[in-house]
């Protein structure tokens, strides 16, 4: 993730990008790449499909939240700084925990709870820093601002859901490379369509360094 993150800001400064919903998508692509091969290989190139249409759908909604997480978060670096991005993302540890404590009634400790308020108040620290900006670039950072909170909500139901799937709450239970192989295996198939279809892969290709 981190050299994800840090391709993706390299991206950024050195091509004139005029198109950051094919940006979010091809880094979302590569991602779903990347955590599919990694498994496949520890698994020895074996893949246990879902043999039913509740298991299928819930590798489906696992998936619509990690595009969300990671193309929304990248797209959102059209209305904001990078470092914003970065500041936003790396406080998902907050949702994570309300969501499991309010869904799973995981209890965490004292210095857990403490070292959560401390990271969002470093981010309020951060966000409420003053900048001279017009009305419009103000109304665009709120948008970008928008499009990070969705992507870090979704990022904190993630690892909720995939603990869920890996311990059998609500179905057979699955092992952490089955429910990795088969979430970005569905998520190669969509994204790799969408990028087909709407001709994205081409566009970006076609984009030539701001020398």
């Amino acid at each position: 993730m981190i050299l994800m993150e840090i391709l993706t800001e390299s991206l950024f400064r050195e091509y004139n990008i005029n198109n950051t919903v094919v940006v979010s998508t091809a880094v979302t692509f590569a991602q779903f790449l990347g955590c599919f091969i990694v498994p496949l290989v520890r698994k020895k190139l074996v893949i246990n499909l879902p043999d039913n249409l509740y298991g299928f759908l819930g590798y489906l909604f696992l998936t619509v939240l990690v595009y969300c997480s990671t193309g929304l978060a990248t797209l959102s670096i059209e209305y904001v700084s990078y470092p914003t991005k970065v500041i936003f993302k790396s406080i998902k540890l907050v949702p994570t925990m309300i969501i499991s404590t309010v869904l799973f009634n995981k209890r965490y400790i004292v210095k857990d709870y403490i070292a959560a308020l401390l990271l969002c108040f470093s981010a309020m620290c951060y966000a409420y820093t003053p900048t001279h900006e017009s009305a419009h670039e103000f109304h665009l950072a709120l948008l970008g601002v928008g499009l990070l909170v969705i992507a870090v909500m979704c990022d904190a139901i993630v690892p909720n859901l995939q603990h869920s799937m890996m311990t059998g709450a609500n179905s057979p239970a699955v092992s952490a490379e089955d429910m990795m192989i088969n979430t970005n295996l569905i998520g190669l198939v969509v994204v790799g369509l969408y990028i087909v279809i709407r001709g994205d892969v081409f566009v970006l290709v076609k984009q030539s360094p701001d020398r």
